[in-house]
């Protein structure tokens, strides 16, 4: 046997197994700083809403995408849309509102849109400033909701279709579906 190849060959070994030490502890050191993220969870919320005296709920709820108001449909004589602080926990009737259903938010949380009688509304909540988006197709009179996305497009149903319009205003265009399931979103 050559004396240089085995006086090497020990040599070899160590400088492999240091390598391979230093490469293992380096993987640790990596993994052991980069800590572990606990799975996010959302925290528990409770929601107490005191009605007036005389108050009853109606249709539609919903919480603002910000969650800190939430907007519900309030009863007396006829139905109107209360917005709910969760910050401050006070409740107030949006004026204009009188004789609404099924409200949804703004992808932005400044806007409720409403129905009231045959007409699709928006109101802006800081001002009260109400409009109208579109005449509704006669089977969406009884509707109870809609989606606010944060292009500015308002989805409803009416019967057993749903329609499209923009927030802006405009005629409401019926989205087409395949099979005449309920459209993707």
């Amino acid at each position: 046997r050559n004396p240089a190849i085995a006086r090497s060959s020990p040599r070899w070994v160590w400088v492999a197994l240091a390598s391979a030490a230093a490469i293992v502890a380096a993987t640790i050191w990596w993994a052991l700083s980069r800590g572990t993220v606990p799975p996010s969870s959302a925290p528990l919320v409770e929601l107490g809403v005191r009605f007036p005296d005389n108050h009853f709920p109606a249709f539609g709820l919903a919480v603002s995408p910000d969650g800190r108001p939430i907007a519900t449909g309030i009863f007396t004589n006829a139905p109107q849309i209360w917005v709910h602080s969760l910050e401050s926990s006070q409740t107030r009737p949006l004026a204009g509102t009188e004789g609404s259903l099924g409200p949804f938010w703004s992808a932005d949380s400044t806007r409720i849109g409403f129905v009231t009688g045959s007409k699709l509304r928006p109101i802006e909540i800081a001002s009260g400033s109400a409009a109208v988006i579109c005449d509704l197709p006669p089977a969406a009179e009884r509707n109870v909701g809609g989606a606010w996305n944060a292009s500015g497009v308002i989805i409803f149903p009416a019967g057993s279709q749903f329609f499209k319009v923009a927030a802006t205003g405009g005629v409401p265009a019926p989205i087409p579906v395949a099979g005449g399931g309920v459209p993707p979103f």
